[in-house]
């Protein structure tokens, strides 16, 4: 109910991509993977960091959805090169291979 009542045009890009992470995150968290999912998709329509692009990779791999996660990881290794998640991007991708 709360979630629902939030208006995003009260607040700035990166604030409202801060809440659809940690909303992602908690969707995650409990086992609501598809809704894990559906909240940073539809953000993805906005500017997306790095840590947000690395969820999405994880929510699919908890979804047993192997090679589309290590697609996300490997797709998030050539747009973030600099990411401190890089190298747990890399470690996953390979052991997902």
């Amino acid at each position: 109910e709360i979630i629902e009542g939030i208006n995003p045009n009260n607040f700035k890009p990166n604030e409202l991509q801060e809440i659809n992470y940690w909303l992602a995150n908690a969707f995650l968290n409990t086992g609501k993977y598809e809704m894990a999912e559906n909240v940073l998709l539809n953000n993805f329509q906005n500017e997306v960091d790095d840590k947000s692009n690395f969820l999405l990779a994880i929510i699919f791999e908890h979804q047993n959805k192997t090679k589309k996660a290590q697609k996300e990881y490997l797709n998030f290794i050539k747009k973030y090169p600099n990411s401190d998640y890089k190298m747990s991007a890399l470690i996953k991708a390979r052991m997902l291979d």
